[in-house]
């Protein structure tokens, strides 16, 4: 069984604070670029046939009669899709020494205002005054076309470009305050429904874009709160850094302990959560192609980790010896492991035989010849 040090689940600790990864393009954006459009298509249907379906108005009818008192909040978070929200937010941003939020933050949210733009004067549908009788206005009436919501765009722009840099309360609270801007619009009365739909279908595909044109940072754990959860296992650690190898949809770091060094793998719920669109595509392929594995808390996978690794060891293959493995209230699961000088052969079947003393036939046959022994042990293996 998986060795648990004592106290493991008894810590409770707040949002957990991360350092950006370098940043990278992730297979993710393409399915949010692609979501985006499949659910503007569907917005901009009614819209062609310059029709207002029934249901729309209903829907739009229940918004628009909010009580009053609702009117003020509305208001002044409303203000977080005005065009002008975009530069304030960038200045916030520069002020904090982010730079690379600062710039993704007035790309996307000035993308999305002038797109809307566009997509206005092209649709050229008319507001829910010029339609509809006895409709409620918050404030002045606003004046040309509605499809899409120039707010839904900006503020659903500026959530999508600021998600990687956020932890898990931030980016609830900021997808939060989106919705909020989205239903406003039509609560004061200037925008049907499908209109804040498509607005926010083109500002998610914005901030999609701009994160698969520049890429987008990871987010891992600071060094220092990872060494703070290796003391709560019991372990001190003097240094810990982060480690450069791949860890497979976990971080890695290297904590030294006295003269030797640990291997210690972290999975945070922000790993396990930051792509669930993309998680839900992969599932729906593996249904079509295979029975899909069940998707696992932090704490249940490095315990299951663990447990490979112990039942590899006792039936005589040479595997890190596992230290501790652990599994905290806030969701962080934690695999601490004796750190190993090597190279991965997966990587040594990329290099010459100059750069590593082995060939590349060598590296695969070891990965062949490691099959049938694991296969025989009868141990999970990939």
């Amino acid at each position: 069984m998986a060795v648990t040090r004592p106290g493991a689940n008894s810590a409770r600790t707040r949002e957990q604070p991360v350092a950006a990864a370098p940043s990278r393009r992730h297979g993710g954006d393409i399915i949010r670029l692609v979501a985006a459009f499949v659910l503007f298509a569907v917005t901009a249907r009614p819209v062609r046939a310059n029709t207002v379906p029934q249901l729309e108005i209903d829907v739009f009818r229940v918004a628009n009669d909010l009580p009053s008192w609702l009117g003020p909040g509305f208001l002044v978070i409303m203000q977080l899709g005005n065009v002008l929200a975009a530069p304030t937010l960038a200045l916030a941003a520069l002020a904090r020494r982010r730079v690379r939020l600062a710039v993704d933050l007035a790309a996307a949210g000035l993308a999305a205002w002038l797109i809307a733009k566009v997509v206005k004067g092209i649709a050229q549908r008319p507001r829910p005054g010029a339609v509809l009788p006895n409709v409620i206005f918050r404030g002045a009436p606003d004046a040309g076309y509605g499809f899409v919501s120039g707010h839904a765009a900006v503020s659903v722009a500026l959530a999508t470009a600021a998600s990687p840099y956020l932890g898990r309360r931030w980016r609830r609270l900021v997808w939060g305050l989106a919705v909020v801007v989205c239903l406003s619009r039509a609560y004061v009365g200037a925008h049907f429904p499908l209109d804040v739909v498509g607005g926010a279908a083109v500002g998610w595909a914005i901030g999609a874009a701009l994160h698969l044109a520049v890429g987008a940072p990871g987010a891992r754990l600071r060094a220092g709160y990872v060494a703070q959860l290796l003391g709560r296992l019991g372990i001190a650690a003097t240094d810990v850094r982060p480690a450069a190898v791949d860890a497979r949809a976990s971080d890695p770091y290297l904590a030294r302990v006295g003269d030797r060094w640990l291997f210690v793998k972290v999975v945070t719920r922000d790993r396990r959560d930051a792509d669930l669109l993309l998680r839900g595509w992969r599932y729906l392929l593996a249904r079509w192609m295979r029975p899909a594995p069940p998707f696992t808390a932090p704490g249940q996978r490095v315990e299951h980790e663990a447990a490979m690794a112990l039942l590899a060891r006792a039936a005589g293959v040479r595997t890190p010896r596992v230290l501790a493995v652990g599994s905290l209230d806030n969701g962080v699961g934690i695999l601490v492991q004796e750190a190993v000088s090597g190279v991965a052969l997966d990587i040594v079947s990329g290099l010459t035989a100059k750069e590593f003393p082995y060939t590349q036939a060598t590296s695969r046959a070891l990965i062949s010849s490691s099959r049938p022994v694991a296969m025989k042990r009868r141990i999970p293996h990939r």
